[in-house]
């Protein structure tokens, strides 16, 4: 995958300057390896849910913060979970939205890795776009699933839904199966990663198929569009057979540079 910055970016027919302080090749490639960097985190950070909302309204288009209905801070310890979200309604229309102060905010409620937790930000929105109620059945009746239909934590992912297709395209139904029966496992999921390196933009893309999804999809916002023909390549470039998804990409893109 090529990660470089170009002077010239073509994205779903709008041109981008390199103008911007933004790095987005920086960004994506600190998300990419932050397992691996020391991290500043500050255990007596300040939390400010305000802060965070505003990030999200300054980046995300208003038919997706509209479906975030509460941010809220709760921490689970340094270099850990950084953003999470989880349904706020039965149905999946609505969502809240979690992040960990100390891994997020100083002591003077300023940001720490900003361009990780926008990045971060990005892989969660990209759960909320798979996972809300018009690509999901959320049911706790998981039974009732139909055949064509794929199996979520949340439900059951409509036929032709996002998370269905590329389901579809890049697992197995025993892959699928494996990951949830290992799902608490992380020597499992680095082992399947180690096992199929160009199949995954990240180690832990190899979590599940969500996981992989979220995660190729940050790629897909972040990353210059791949011109090769690994699996990994062909997860970020499934995203471009959608036009919705392509000028979502365009404008999260430019709200960046802007709020940078």
């Amino acid at each position: 995958m090529d990660l470089s910055d170009e002077n010239i970016e073509i994205s779903g027919d709008k041109q981008i300057s390199k103008n911007s302080t933004f790095s987005f090749a920086n960004a994506i490639s600190r998300y990419q390896d932050q397992d691996n960097l020391d991290l500043a985190t500050d255990r007596n950070a300040k939390p400010d849910d305000a802060k965070i909302e505003g990030l999200i309204q300054d980046i995300f288009p208003e038919n997706t913060t509209d479906r975030i209905v509460k941010v809220y801070n709760e921490s689970d310890g340094p270099d850990e979970t950084i953003a999470f979200v989880e349904p706020a309604s039965n149905d999946g229309s609505e969502w809240n939205l979690g992040y960990d102060e100390v891994d997020v905010f100083d002591l003077d409620s300023k940001f720490l890795e900003k361009e990780i937790l926008v990045a971060t930000l990005v892989h969660e929105i990209a759960h909320v776009i798979s996972l809300d109620n018009t690509q999901v059945r959320h049911t706790f009746d998981l039974s009732s699933c139909l055949e064509v239909e794929i199996v979520l934590d949340e439900g059951c992912a409509f036929e032709d839904s996002y998370i269905t297709n590329f389901t579809n395209d890049f697992w197995t139904e025993e892959e699928v199966n494996l990951a949830k029966q290992n799902e608490s496992d992380s020597d499992f999921q680095f082992e399947f990663y180690e096992d199929n390196p160009d199949r995954f933009v990240t180690s832990y893309a190899a979590t599940n198929n969500a996981e992989d999804f979220a995660e190729s999809f940050t790629f897909f916002v972040f990353a210059n569009r791949p011109s090769g023909d690994s699996l990994a390549d062909q997860k970020i470039n499934f995203f471009y057979n959608y036009p919705e998804l392509i000028n979502f990409r365009v404008e999260v893109r430019d709200n960046i540079e802007k709020v940078y």
